[in-house]
């Protein structure tokens, strides 16, 4: 009869903690991504997801989401220079010279 070896743990500690524990770990860049890209909005569409590796998955993760920012950014921009003239009275440009 094989007895099966067992994995050395630490006391106290069982099975799932320890999983928890890793996969907390893991995890962790992408809550991090998660928390940041939440706090990108309209108004902040420059902001960007910070890249820490970009050889890895969440570095190119990321700089996915930084492309997709930098696409909306980019379709944001004519509608906030096409308000911005429409709230200016007639006769005025963007610039404030008088057309």
């Amino acid at each position: 009869m094989v007895k099966a070896r067992r994995r050395n743990t630490t006391p106290g500690q069982t099975r799932p903690q320890r999983y928890d524990f890793f996969a907390g770990r893991v995890l962790s860049p992408v809550r991090a991504m998660a928390r940041k890209a939440q706090e990108i909005t309209a108004d902040k569409l420059s902001e960007r997801l910070p890249i820490h590796d970009a050889d890895d998955e969440f570095g190119h993760l990321a700089g996915i989401f930084n492309d997709t920012f930098g696409r909306l950014e980019d379709s944001f921009e004519p509608r906030r220079s096409n308000r911005i003239c429409a709230s200016m009275p007639s006769g005025l440009s963007a610039r404030g010279a008088i057309a």
